[in-house]
C-alpha cells in the first residue's frame, strides 16, 4: 500500500515532488476578470451603503434640532435605515431569484416549442 497522497505527481527535473492542492485544481485560471468584476460590484455596493450611513450620521444634529427627539427616538432614526436595507435586501433577493427562475423557465419553454416546429 502506497503512503503517497492521491494528488502526488512524479518529481520534476529538479527532483522535487509536486503536490497540487484541491483549491488550485478547482480554480478557473482563465477567468480572473470575472472574479475581479464580482469583487468590484460588491465593493461598490458596500461603499454606497457606507456613504449613506455617513450622510445620515452627519445629519443627526440638524434632525435633532428640528424634531427634538428623545434618546430612544433618535436611536430609532439612526438604526431603522440599517433594518430597512436588510429587509429590502432579503425581499429583493427573493424577488430576483423568483424572476430569474421564471425567465429561465420561459426560455426553456420557448426552446422546446421552437424545437417541435
Amino acid at each position: 500500500m502506497s503512503t503517497r497522497p492521491t494528488s502526488w505527481h512524479p518529481p520534476n527535473e529538479n527532483g522535487h515532488e509536486q503536490l497540487r492542492s484541491a483549491t488550485i485544481q478547482r480554480c478557473h485560471p482563465g477567468r480572473p476578470q470575472r472574479e475581479w468584476t464580482g469583487l468590484a460590484v460588491l465593493a461598490l455596493a458596500c461603499l454606497l451603503y457606507a456613504m449613506d450611513l455617513t450622510v445620515l450620521h452627519l445629519a443627526v444634529p440638524a434632525i435633532s434640532e428640528d424634531l427634538r427627539p428623545s434618546g430612544t427616538q433618535l436611536l430609532w432614526i439612526t438604526d431603522i435605515y440599517g433594518f430597512m436595507v436588510a429587509g429590502f435586501l432579503i425581499t429583493m433577493g427573493t424577488m430576483f431569484r423568483s424572476a430569474n427562475r421564471t425567465a429561465a423557465t420561459c426560455a426553456s419553454a420557448r426552446c422546446r416549442i421552437d424545437r417541435r416546429r
